[in-house]
């Protein structure tokens, strides 16, 4: 009787990871190239130790009460609803419970699992990235300033989202969730990182709203003026000089097509300064380094005390955090920028793991 709780893989699959295993491959590389979980693995080599087969073992229990034209219809429903939970899936084919759906899905490889969260790509896009990683195949990223804002906020995290899939399909279209952002309660930061180096983070400061005669709100956020005079006229204007003076070598700067990076009173401070800009994709944060640095800042940022307070407290946690984040950290994310560029690639300009 095998496992409880191990899908059945076909004979050439079987075949294919005692293969592997007799070629002296980890358990955790065969289950990548076959597919399947560690555990799968894991079976399959004890069931052809012990019992030198590569076939499924003859199963005890009840028999099941799906045939396989009952199955296709599940499997089918749930790749055509992959957010829709198992008792929706079953509400929709006759006789069978959420229960039944869990088992078929199981048996097929498909997991309920926390949906991950992606920017929409358009083909455009699409085409962009991937000729943007083959035209930065190789670059030197030593000379590479990352930098980018995030919004961190006083309201409780939105909750998990949930998909159903098998383990290779995490980055499938269908699959994702869309990021966006949210109304809530919040600071913009900016901050700026290169590789070995923990630049500076600065709290924004917004421009107001207004509100015009007919009722409309115009304005507000964060404009090219503003980015000017506060991100590129003082804090990366000298964490740039001082790297460029430091490494003897011209320091360009990465990052992301947002239009206040783009206004008319940046190009002018950029200019003068004699300042460098690498192309970015658009909808692209897996192709800057700095985006798993917030996720570690706005994770030790919601671990201070009365960070939800108010602003002002606010503002104190995300320095505080910020400083405690180590060179190490930083390395870790700016060092695989290479593997970055070929992961893009061979998405061919679709999302990757990132």
């Amino acid at each position: 009787m095998p496992a409880r709780g191990h899908p059945q893989v076909s004979e050439t699959k079987a075949a294919q990871i005692v293969a592997l295993k007799l070629d002296g491959y980890s358990p955790a590389y065969i289950a990548r190239r076959a597919r399947v979980v560690r555990s799968t693995v894991s079976y399959v080599l004890k069931r052809f130790k012990e019992h030198h087969t590569l076939s499924p073992l003859p199963r005890s229990g009840r028999p099941t009460i799906v045939n396989d034209r009952t199955r296709r219809h599940i499997l089918r429903d749930i790749v055509q609803n992959r957010f829709d939970t198992y008792a929706e899936v079953a509400a929709r084919i006759p006789g069978v419970s959420g229960k039944t759906v869990q088992k078929v899905a199981f048996a097929a490889g498909y997991r309920r699992c926390v949906a991950l969260t992606k920017p929409f790509l358009k083909p455009e896009m699409i085409v962009d990235r991937l000729e943007w990683a083959k035209e930065n195949t190789g670059r030197d990223w030593n000379s590479a300033i990352w930098c980018d804002e995030t919004s961190i906020g006083t309201g409780k995290p939105p909750g998990r989202i949930m998909v159903t899939r098998q383990p290779h399909e995490a980055y499938l279209p269908e699959c994702l969730v869309s990021s966006y952002y949210s109304g809530r309660d919040s600071l913009m930061a900016w901050g700026a990182v290169a590789h070995g180096v923990k630049g500076p983070i600065v709290v924004l400061d917004m421009s107001p709203q207004t509100v015009t005669s007919t009722g409309r709100r115009r304005g507000g956020g964060l404009n090219a003026r503003g980015y000017a005079d506060q991100v590129v006229s003082g804090p990366l204007k000298d964490f740039w000089q001082r790297l460029t003076k430091e490494r003897d070598r011209e320091m360009f700067i990465v990052e992301d097509g947002a239009p206040s990076h783009k206004g008319k009173a940046v190009q002018k401070v950029r200019e003068k300064l004699g300042m460098q800009r690498l192309h970015h994709p658009p909808n692209s944060p897996d192709l800057n380094p700095i985006e798993p640095i917030w996720y570690i800042l706005k994770k030790r940022v919601a671990k201070i005390p009365g960070y939800r307070k108010n602003r002002e407290s606010l503002r104190d946690a995300i320095k505080q955090a910020w400083d405690s984040i180590g060179v190490d950290e930083i390395v870790k994310h700016t060092g695989q920028m290479n593997a970055r560029v070929e992961a893009v690639k061979q998405a061919k300009g679709g999302h990757t793991r990132f």
